[in-house]
């Protein structure tokens, strides 16, 4: 009773960080009987968001609303409630509210800055991203979200021009946390059906187990794209998809790569729509505001990329092409064009906090 009251006094103004304790204390206290839990959450937020703005102090409620459901393991409640009624009840219904809040606030790019967005980002990533491409299927495997790349004729490099012999896929958006996880949970890194031998070998002398240990704090959250991978473990991870599902999955060679990124016309820059004086005002919105490490997937506001591939990673993206010995990472950051003569060389054994990486498939 304490917290539901302390709910509806923050309701129309900003929570203190006392109340903000005492209603998580509440759901905290409440583990054994998760029907109070629901009843905090549903007075702080009684229905889903209803095409309204979200102000910095309703964005507060949301997040507070799903710490508590994260905290109090909402998630697993779910699924057990759902594994007994597939249509859903009391929980389900609860937990769906707050997925729906936080998808609207990291939306509503034109009331909240990109820190506020990416902490809501960040906290459907621990109630699970229900969208597509982010996560898992029903059959626990990656749920990839394929465009369709045409063949055809474009502009490559600094005014090649090439014609795209045969058509292909690319996943929209690089490979993310929970992704990548699947395929480490299944033994992807203990079987070596899904290796090279030279990566085999690489994987034995090093043992290396997993991503650099998911680096931890923001870069493990699970609808984040993955980094601190190698060429050779996102090569694996591409074996695993494919053996698994039966697609022909791979990284995008250096000409897939370029087309899927600057279109047929030959743009410099991915985005449309933005000039790149813009595109340096919103980077620079990100750097006021301390947004800093990945962020989760649909984050960015600079309009729509070409074709939405890689929208909002803010990531580098692996290329199985070799130059002088090396795989090449190529840029699809907010400043860097995908055309870039000086693609960088690097190490196939090499992953950093900045390097995630992209699918395709025939």
């Amino acid at each position: 009773m304490i917290a539901t009251g302390c709910s509806r006094k923050g309701s129309n103004g900003p929570l203190t960080d006392w109340w903000r304790e005492v209603f998580l204390l509440a759901a905290g206290s409440a583990r054994d009987n998760p029907r109070i839990i629901s009843d905090l959450v549903d007075c702080l937020l009684p229905h889903g968001p209803k095409d309204e703005k979200i102000s910095p102090e309703k964005h507060s409620h949301v997040c507070l609303a799903a710490t508590a459901l994260a905290e109090t393991g909402s998630v697993e409640r779910v699924r057990r409630e759902l594994a007994e009624e597939p249509e859903g009840g009391r929980f389900s219904r609860t937990h769906h509210t707050i997925q729906q809040w936080l998808q609207a606030a990291m939306r509503f790019a034109s009331g909240l800055n990109p820190r506020l967005r990416a902490g809501a980002g960040r906290m459907l990533g621990a109630l699970g991203d229900p969208r597509p491409g982010v996560g898992l299927g029903p059959d626990g495997l990656p749920d990839m979200v394929w465009l369709d790349i045409g063949e055809g004729p474009f502009i490559k490099g600094q005014g090649d021009k090439v014609f795209l012999k045969k058509p292909f896929q690319i996943s929209k958006y690089p490979v993310t946390v929970a992704q990548f996880r699947a395929f480490v949970e299944d033994g992807g890194y203990a079987k070596e059906e899904f290796w090279t031998r030279s990566s085999w070998q690489w994987r034995q002398d090093v043992k290396v187990t997993g991503p650099r240990g998911f680096f931890g704090g923001v870069f493990a959250t699970e609808n984040h794209p993955v980094v601190g991978v190698s060429w050779y473990e996102a090569m694996a991870f591409c074996s695993w998809v494919s053996r698994r599902t039966g697609w022909q999955v791979s990284l995008p060679t250096e000409v897939q790569w370029e087309r899927a990124a600057r279109g047929s016309d030959g743009r410099e820059y991915p985005f449309v729509g933005l000039s790149i004086f813009m595109a340096i005002l919103e980077r620079q919105d990100c750097k006021e505001h301390q947004q800093r490490g990945s962020l989760p997937k649909g984050m960015r506001s600079a309009g729509p990329l070409i074709w939405r591939v890689m929208s909002g990673s803010g990531v580098m993206f692996w290329k199985v092409r070799l130059y002088w010995g090396c795989t090449a990472a190529r840029g699809a950051t907010m400043l860097r064009s995908p055309a870039a003569p000086s693609a960088s060389g690097s190490s196939p054994t090499s992953g950093t906090t900045t390097l995630g990486f992209v699918a395709s498939g025939l």
